[in-house]
């Protein structure tokens, strides 16, 4: 199966990206925005893994985890990964005072035996991947009315373990495990 932590957006933030998502559409730029009940922070993507090694995986994210205290993350500003000629992923900041990244980099240590990162972690919400650089020039115009735009604000209470099964319509979610932060 194929698994990843990430901590949920609460539904009044995924509505204000949603809002947002369809002015950058309007754009038409060849761009795959992501459905609002979809929206999360990826913090460890660990790719495809056996089913067996689902309950370990979970206790090891608990493990990272447990010493932390619940946080508050400000989704503020929207930007983008790749060249202003072909942006590559439209992002929403996340302002947490390091705290995902905290939870990254922890997650990270005890499951690199699975996945190992080459990179500082990055928190940031995806809302968008760029299929070609078709109306990039429109799609960046638009996202610079949103460059310091305050989405929402959240108490982050835990994390989950998502599996994602892949098909034509795109990635679908489920929960394969849910993880309170400061369980010591």
């Amino acid at each position: 199966m194929r698994l990843f932590f990430a901590a949920d957006i609460d539904e009044n933030i995924k509505e204000k990206i949603a809002e947002a998502s369809q002015i950058l559409e309007k754009t038409n730029a060849d761009a795959k925005f992501v459905k609002k009940e979809s929206l999360h922070v990826t913090l460890k993507f660990l790719g495809e893994v056996e089913d067996s090694l689902a309950d370990e995986i979970a206790s090891k994210g608990s493990e990272a985890v447990r010493s932390m205290n619940h946080f508050d993350a400000l989704f503020k500003g929207m930007g983008y990964f790749g060249s202003p000629r072909f942006p590559k992923v439209i992002w929403i900041g996340v302002q947490d005072n390091g705290m995902m990244a905290e939870i990254s980099k922890r997650l990270n240590e005890k499951l690199d035996y699975i996945r190992k990162e080459e990179r500082e972690p990055e928190p940031h919400l995806t809302i968008a991947r760029i299929k070609s650089p078709r109306n990039s020039e429109r799609l960046l115009s638009s996202l610079k009315n949103f460059e310091n735009y305050e989405f929402g604000k959240m108490t982050v209470n835990g994390i989950k373990l998502k599996k994602s099964t892949l098909s034509r319509d795109g990635a679908e979610y489920g929960d394969a495990a849910s993880i309170k932060l400061g369980q010591v």
